[in-house]
């Protein structure tokens, strides 16, 4: 049976093709997750809180919890969430650049 997903889907900050997903359609590549901050350019990152998942965001600079689950790249507004069995996934939420407000 062919696959009804869309064979073109690309990262939504630098435009490299991704694997199609119907779950997460604006996803962003490994490559720009590693560029996450907070509002201010703070450098931030998102993982799983344990085996049994939960999801928490960290400073990098300082090993302090980011409460939020947003974050930007490139000055784009991204949303943050646990995969469902397991991981993180970053999505676009807005293409256009921050006005510094949420």
């Amino acid at each position: 049976m062919p696959s009804t997903l869309d064979p073109t889907q690309c990262c939504k900050i630098c435009n490299k093709p991704l694997p199609p997903s119907t779950r997460y359609p604006n996803r962003v590549c490994e490559e720009c997750t590693t560029h996450t901050t907070d509002i201010t350019g703070r450098p931030v990152y998102f993982e799983n809180s344990d085996s049994d998942g939960g999801l928490v965001g960290v400073y990098t600079d300082t090993n302090e919890s980011y409460p939020l689950k947003v974050c930007y790249i490139s000055g784009i507004l991204c949303k943050v969430e646990e995969v469902r069995f397991g991981g993180v996934a970053i999505e676009v939420v807005n293409t256009n650049k921050t006005t510094n407000s949420i």
